[in-house]
C-alpha cells in the first residue's frame, strides 16, 4: 500500500485548518507539530503556554536541528 505524507504550511489563518479539516473528512489522519510540542510540555510537567511552546520548539530545535519536530510527529505516525 501506499502512503502519502502532505505537508500544510502558511501564516496564520491562511486556511492551513480548513484544508486540514477537509482532508480528515476525506480518511486523512492529521498530526500537528504544535501537538508534539504539547506532549513534550506535559512530559517535562511544564505548563502549556504560547511562550513555553515557543521556547520548547526553539530549544528542541538547537539540540536536535531544523528537522527535529517533524522527526518527532512522525515517530507518533501510525501507519
Amino acid at each position: 500500500m501506499t502512503y502519502y505524507i502532505i505537508g500544510l504550511t502558511g501564516r496564520n489563518a491562511s486556511g492551513k485548518g480548513k484544508v486540514a479539516s477537509l482532508l480528515t473528512k476525506r480518511s486523512f489522519s492529521y498530526h500537528s507539530l504544535s501537538d508534539t510540542l504539547r506532549t513534550k510540555l506535559a512530559e517535562e510537567g511544564t505548563e502549556e503556554s504560547r511562550d513555553n511552546l515557543i521556547a520548547i520548539g526553539n530549544r528542541l530545535r538547537e539540540e536536535g536541528g531544523p528537522g527535529i519536530l517533524a522527526d518527532l510527529m512522525r515517530k507518533n505516525i501510525v501507519t
